[in-house]
C-alpha cells in the first residue's frame, strides 16, 4: 500500500529549521545566495530569518522542512520590506509546489498590507522563482549587476 505523504503545515519560522533545511536547499538558491552576498545556506537563512522579526514562514510536510519564507525589514526605511524565500530539493515535489504556490499568494497579501513597498533581487538565472515572483505579482525589472561579483539579478517590487 502507498502512503501519500501530508499535506505542508505553514508554521512560524524558527532556527530549528534553519538547521533542518540548510543541508537540503536547492541548488539554484545556494547559487543566488552567494552571488548575492557570498553566503552559505546556513549563514543565509540565518540571516534572512533574523532580518524578518515579525514575519516569517516555514513550510514543513510530515518530518521535511520544504522551504522558509518572509519578509526582511534589515536596512530599510519604515514601510519597506525585503520579501525572501529559500527552499529545500523537497520543494520540487509537484504535489508541494502546486500547494505552496497556490497559498503564497496569501502570503504576498499579507506582507503587502504590512509593508508601502516590497522590494529585492532575484538571480536572473533562477529562471523559476522569476516565473513564480512575478505570478505573485511582483513587478520584475531588466537584468543588473547585483552583489561582490556582478552577476547578473532581476530587481522586483510591489507596491501598495
Amino acid at each position: 500500500m502507498l502512503f501519500r505523504s501530508p499535506a505542508p503545515i505553514i508554521l512560524p519560522a524558527t532556527k530549528f529549521h534553519v538547521q533542518l533545511l540548510a543541508p537540503h536547499m536547492r541548488e539554484a538558491d545556494k547559487r543566488e545566495v552567494w552571488a548575492a552576498g557570498h553566503r552559505r545556506p546556513f549563514e543565509a537563512l540565518m540571516y534572512s530569518l533574523e532580518s524578518s522579526p515579525r514575519l516569517a514562514w516555514t513550510a514543513v510536510a510530515g518530518n521535511d522542512v520544504l522551504a522558509m519564507w518572509g519578509v526582511g525589514t534589515a536596512g530599510h526605511s519604515a514601510g519597506q520590506g525585503s520579501p525572501w524565500l529559500l527552499g529545500s530539493v523537497r520543494l520540487y515535489t509537484p504535489r508541494y509546489r502546486r500547494e505552496l504556490a497556490r497559498r503564497s499568494k496569501v502570503f504576498v497579501k499579507e506582507m503587502a498590507r504590512q509593508f508601502e513597498l516590497l522590494v529585492n533581487y532575484v538571480d536572473a538565472r533562477n529562471h523559476e522563482s522569476v516565473r513564480w515572483i512575478a505570478w505573485c505579482g511582483f513587478t520584475v525589472f531588466p537584468t543588473e549587476p547585483y552583489g561582490p561579483d556582478g552577476v547578473l539579478f532581476h530587481r522586483f517590487e510591489m507596491r501598495r
